[in-house]
């Protein structure tokens, strides 16, 4: 997994996106961890393109909620 500083944000879309939370974390490890363990029971997929600097975490059972890992350089 990648070792880069990220920035993870939280969001809700119900026809408006909301910002629910936003945090640094040291690595991808803590930020996948952190997602594991607030929604507990979830299945998830991640998807990230070459060249970007994000990957986008979301849930197969809940399309409302998904996640951005944001790599800082």
């Amino acid at each position: 997994m990648d070792l880069k500083p990220n920035l993870l944000t939280e969001y809700y879309f119900d026809n408006i996106l909301y910002t629910l939370s936003s945090k640094f974390y040291d690595s991808m490890d803590e930020s996948l961890n952190h997602i594991f363990n607030s929604y507990k029971g979830y299945k998830t997929y991640m998807t990230h393109t070459e060249g970007d600097n994000y990957y986008v975490v979301k849930f197969t059972n809940n399309d409302k909620i998904f996640y951005i890992i944001q790599l800082v350089d």
